[in-house]
């Protein structure tokens, strides 16, 4: 036997030591003793054995087994395993290696040598099968025709233009697939018949055939099939040459289509010589300008903008563009139809010919005019906004998520030298211009402004030995592009008036609640929409007596309104109050004490601008005052009668009361004394 060169892979030193003195009497050299997968590898590369014998249970990071899978990608060297290991699991995965042999422990030296001149011869001859199965699989895999390789209708192998055809990159789809699956139920039966006869040596070549092929995206083509007998892999192959034949068609139909798209696309699509002469115009070209292809083709492109010097169009349509082989340009001109004044953006590239000779120009134009309107009404929002912005009487700051001051508004600006004493500068950070700020506090609610929550405050300043009270309004500001929330804005309002004014007020009315309270009256001051906002010790009782309830702030004031009065009566009087009218009438009321007269007013409260902002409803008892009036009512009438008696006697009774009133004459007649 030949002398080969081995290397061991090995963790028992004592197995070491039996596999170098077989080695050496079978006239073999060691050429290493490794324990480990990772230096084995490594060793493998420099010394290039003839064979290797690897233990799969090695110590380390990685096993016999993934230590042979590398060394044979790396370097294809033949491995014969040795092993203790009978497991089924454990030589399965081995054989899926490739391995070149699989010896069990304890191992005879005739076995070992055997074994290794095998793996030897056989490596050899797969590596020569291998070369050769190559140049046959690089000729055929750079052929511009379809080449599929069948044993037994079993797909096993196809080649980059094969690929191409069934709609694929991956040849690994294909391989092991029944080549049948793919031939539509029509064409099988005589297909399968020729197969059949080139297998028994009926026929020597399968001549030009016609049949249809599905792609994997079951796309069908016509084809044309051809085929001879060859040897692949030790076996009987049929190696088939497939022509498509659907590619003129498809070919065609898809210039037909492409022309269809152009002609009829929105856009305007146009083309144009490099001498400027425009030679083709589709229907959106038309829409656009306003000229039709009989009246534009073979005129100069640049006739489109007459207002425009021939000479700059000239140097950017044709000179630009194929210095920079595709460029943008806006231009505006006027329709030739409608005399409106119309934008367009053209994009402008080079056409070449099949040799990359450059041909012309094409031009895609498009209609931007309500774009361009649209930004000429947003650049005059963005003036009016900022003058708002400007102009508000906030002092307001835009922040983003790194609490830098992206802008601020003039007031703001006043406010950062006047009472902050700093001056605001490019992504200066919110705490440094206001440094007043608590940190901790306000890092909160910064983070909450960036989660889309709302804050509003107010905080004393001391500025100059003077107290200044601020509003302050932390609130989230969302993007247009995607309503994402990566900033917020901060707005200071000098409320220190306003605080004045409320102290002022509070005095006033710690001043004026005794009063209220103490009336007799009964007052209820609501809002707008008829809520409650107080009410004095009067309104309170007579709630609780005519209505059995408490009365409470923010209550609706309809539902204290006596029946008597009528709930749409009431509204159309104190929707007229919120006018600004004073409204006044008077009920009867009903309750369990028998029935008394009311007098109500409905007065209108304005602020200084004479807007009202309230509404004050009050009522007063005026049972005894209707009650004198109807006496002195009834003594009007009696005084009447008397008068109108003359001498005679008259006598008045009232049922109601069960009173008799007479005259003097009748009581003269009739002799009753008082």
């Amino acid at each position: 036997m030949k002398s080969r060169k081995v290397v061991v892979v090995e963790d028992d030193k004592m197995l070491a030591t039996v596999f170098s003195m077989f080695l050496k009497n079978l006239g073999h050299e060691l050429l290493g003793f490794y324990t480990d997968g990772k230096e084995a590898i490594q060793k493998v590369e420099k010394e290039k054995p003839d064979v290797i014998l690897m233990d799969i249970h090695l110590k380390g990071e990685i096993d016999g087994i993934k230590t042979t899978e590398i060394i044979q990608e790396k370097f294809d060297i033949p491995v014969i395993y040795i092993s203790g290991d009978t497991e089924s699991e454990t030589i399965e995965r081995a054989f899926k290696t490739k391995s070149y042999g699989y010896l069990v422990k304890p191992i005879d030296k005739t076995e070992l040598g055997i074994n290794i001149e095998l793996a030897c011869i056989k490596h050899k001859y797969d590596r020569d099968i291998s070369i050769r199965e190559k140049r046959y699989k690089n000729l055929i895999d750079v052929s511009p025709n379809s080449i599929i390789v069948v044993v037994d209708n079993i797909i096993e192998y196809v080649n980059y233009s094969g690929l191409k055809l069934f709609e694929t990159i991956h040849i690994e789809h294909m391989l092991e697939k029944d080549f049948f699956s793919f031939i539509p139920g029509g064409y099988q039966g005589p297909l399968k018949k020729l197969f059949q006869e080139l297998l028994d040596g009926k026929i020597k070549m399968l001549d030009y055939s016609p049949a249809k092929i599905k792609s994997l995206n079951n796309k069908e083509y016509s084809v044309g099939i051809v085929g001879s007998l060859i040897e692949f892999k030790h076996a009987k192959a049929i190696q088939l040459v497939i022509s498509d034949h659907t590619e003129y068609l498809e070919t065609k139909k898809l210039l037909t289509e492409q022309n269809n798209i152009i002609n009829n696309t929105f856009d305007g699509i146009s083309t144009i010589s490099l001498g400027g002469i425009i030679t083709s115009w589709n229907i959106g070209a038309e829409r656009i300008y306003g000229h039709k292809p009989k009246e534009i083709l073979n005129t100069k492109f640049v006739s489109l903008f007459p207002d425009k010097d021939d000479m700059y169009l000239q140097e950017i349509i044709v000179e630009k563009t194929l210095e920079k082989q595709n460029i943008e340009v806006e231009l505006d001109y006027k329709h030739p139809l409608t005399g409106e004044l119309k934008y367009v953006q053209l994009s402008l590239s080079v056409l070449t010919n099949l040799g990359d000779e450059i041909t012309g120009l094409v031009c895609y134009t498009k209609d931007i005019t309500d774009r361009k309107l649209k930004d000429l009404d947003l650049k005059k929002s963005e003036n009016s906004l900022k003058a708002i912005f400007d102009g508000s009487t906030e002092a307001i700051f835009f922040v983003d998520q790194n609490l830098n001051i992206l802008d601020s508004n003039r007031l703001a600006k006043q406010y950062a030298q006047k009472f902050f004493n700093t001056e605001i500068s490019s992504q200066s950070n919110v705490f440094d211009i206001l440094a007043f700020l608590d940190k901790t506090e306000f890092r909160l609610l910064f983070e909450n402004a960036l989660e889309g929550v709302s804050h509003f405050l107010e905080r004393p300043l001391e500025i100059e030995n003077k107290k200044h009270y601020f509003k302050i309004t932390i609130y989230p500001v969302t993007s247009i592009d995607d309503e994402s929330i990566n900033r917020f804005c901060i707005s200071f309002l000098d409320i220190s008036d306003k605080k004045k004014t409320e102290k002022e007020l509070e005095e006033t009315h710690a001043e004026l609640k005794p009063l209220f309270d103490s009336s007799i009256q009964r007052f209820y001051l609501s809002d707008l929409d008829a809520k409650l906002v107080a009410f004095n010790k009067a309104a309170k009782e007579i709630i609780q007596k005519e209505f059995r309830r408490n009365i409470r702030k923010g209550d609706n004031l309809f539902d204290f309104i006596p029946s008597e009065v009528g709930f749409e009566e009431f509204n159309k009087k104190f929707n007229t109050a919120k006018e600004g009218k004073h409204i006044t009438f008077k009920v009867k009321i009903k309750n369990d004490d028998g029935e008394y007269w009311a007098e109500a007013h409905l007065d209108p409260i304005k602020d200084e601008t004479g807007e009202t902002r309230r509404i004050l409803f009050w009522t007063l008892d005026i049972t005894d005052r209707e009650k004198n009036l109807a006496a002195l009512q009834k003594s009007e009438e009696r005084y009447a009668l008397i008068a109108s008696g003359g001498n005679d006697g008259l006598w008045d009774w009232d049922l109601a009361n069960n009173e008799l009133y007479v005259s003097p004459r009748w009581k003269a007649m009739i002799g009753f004394d008082e």
